[in-house]
């Protein structure tokens, strides 16, 4: 397949992978699970609807999976990014950030834009792929980015001054974890990591969110956020809490904006009883 979409233009690989998954996503046996995540998020959205934006959703990864061969170019000559002017200047100041993103549009395309404008360099936290296999491939397209990769198990023990060296981090705590704290999102509790928020506030790191946007085959925006702050007098817990709180308030109005670039293959909220 990537030997496929290597050989075509970055836009002729993005579409056809995204009419591949458009045709063939809801026969797959993850679509149960969109569907209930869509129906958690967007509750009074009628079946139909709900099963049009699922085949949107479908389509998004086919053109995720189809664009690796082509990141690298994509950030180069496909991409516009917008910024508030306090983010603008962490960037030309070199100072380190932590960003904190989501699994929308395609996140390799932000991953990649921080490897080449992150002056000090960038980690990148990932879950490894349960295929060795894969997970080699999709490593080796990372690489070409600059980004240093540690996996979820290495990250608490990474993730130090000492180790990271000015570098700047890059997450996507937008999944369901096992530990954390239960918050609420889409008016319903979630498990949700409160790691990025506890890292920035140990090392004194500005939590800048982003997300990115699909403009069209293998063409997109990035769009930075203000950066978030816990409330005046909180430290500790309480404000990891908070900033993590922000983020899943942020998280919602990105999803509600766009729901078929959402990423919701995997269980996010706990089984009903």
């Amino acid at each position: 397949m990537w030997q496929l979409a290597a050989a075509l233009p970055s836009g002729a690989a993005s579409w056809l992978g995204s009419r591949s998954l458009y045709v063939l996503g809801s026969s797959l046996r993850k679509q149960r699970q969109v569907l209930r995540n869509l129906n958690q998020a967007l509750p009074d959205t009628d079946p139909a609807t709900l099963r049009a934006i699922a085949r949107n959703v479908w389509s998004n990864l086919g053109g995720v999976l189809f664009e690796y061969p082509h990141v690298q170019r994509i950030v180069d000559q496909r991409v516009a990014v917008t910024m508030p002017d306090h983010v603008a200047e962490l960037f030309a100041n070199g100072r380190p950030m932590l960003v904190m993103t989501a699994h929308l549009a395609n996140w390799e395309v932000l991953g990649a834009y921080l490897g080449k404008h992150c002056r000090n360099g960038v980690v990148g936290v990932y879950s490894p792929d349960d295929n060795p296999g894969v997970d080699r491939l999709i490593q080796g397209f990372r690489a070409r980015g600059g980004v240093s990769y540690v996996t979820k198990q290495e990250a608490l023990r990474k993730l130090t001054e000492r180790h990271l060296q000015g570098r700047s981090i890059g997450l996507l705590p937008d999944v369901r974890v096992d530990s954390g704290a239960e918050l609420d999102l889409f008016g319903r509790p979630a498990m949700t990591t409160l790691s990025p928020a506890r890292v920035a506030l140990r090392l004194d790191y500005p939590l800048v969110p982003a997300r990115v946007k699909r403009l069209g085959p293998a063409r997109f925006e990035i769009e930075f956020g203000a950066c978030l702050h816990p409330a005046p007098g909180l430290t500790g817990k309480p404000a990891a809490i908070d900033l993590m709180r922000q983020y899943n308030r942020l998280l919602e109005g990105w999803i509600r904006e766009r729901p078929g670039e959402w990423l919701c293959t995997k269980r996010r909220w706990p089984r009903e009883r």
